[in-house]
């Protein structure tokens, strides 16, 4: 009975530590396409204010 209980509570736990390091995995996805998508607006307008500065001279 011990070695059943034992047993249920490992694999609560194993299933649980399991959808937390996919959450992470996710939430790290989405910050690093975040951050990607900022830095290529960013890069973006940058260039055009550049050619833009570069037309009025």
């Amino acid at each position: 009975m011990r070695f059943n209980d034992e047993r249920t509570k490992r694999d609560s736990i194993s299933t649980e530590l399991a959808l937390r390091i996919t959450k992470v995995a996710k939430l790290k996805q989405r910050y690093e396409v975040y951050t990607i998508t900022l830095n290529t607006d960013t890069s973006s307008e940058d260039n055009a204010l550049a050619q833009a500065q570069y037309v009025i001279k």
